[in-house]
């Protein structure tokens, strides 16, 4: 049995919509669904300052897309990066409304990375750590 060349082209392009669909569900499996990148914005930074161990201000933000479980770690920098407020006590919180504050010396910049549970962070750095490692996002602003 002979088809014409109308129903050649209609079974042809039955195929090819057949053919899409199960690679349309193929692809799907296994794939995890992507979530935006975490952010991170600053709603109060502090003065620029050469800084000092007498010398505190408060810095806050806000955090976009963080999971359960992780936090922020503040840096403040003069000259060398050092941890905000205090070595031992090296992590904010993020509040259920997605906010957080904190203490900081002064300093000419300031940094907020959002990382993983169980993150240490470094007492002091020459440079602040990439993307990765545990840090999911950041941000760096010149004093105020």
């Amino acid at each position: 049995m002979t088809r014409s060349p109308a129903a050649t082209l209609n079974h042809l392009a039955r195929e090819r919509i057949l053919l899409l669909v199960i690679y349309l569900l193929l692809s799907g499996c296994g794939s995890q669904e992507r979530l935006p990148r975490p952010s991170i914005e600053f709603t109060r930074i502090p003065a620029a300052a050469q800084g000092g161990p007498d010398k505190l201000d408060i810095i806050q933000g806000l955090v976009i897309g963080a999971r359960p479980g992780e936090h922020i770690v503040l840096y403040a920098r003069n000259g060398t990066w050092w941890v905000q407020p205090l070595v031992n006590e090296e992590l904010t919180k993020i509040q259920p409304d997605s906010k957080w504050i904190n203490s900081t010396h002064l300093g000419t910049e300031y940094a907020a990375l959002l990382v993983e549970p169980g993150y240490h962070a470094p007492a002091m750095l020459p440079e602040l750590p990439v993307l990765g490692g545990g840090v999911m996002a950041m941000a760096i602003a010149q004093g105020e």
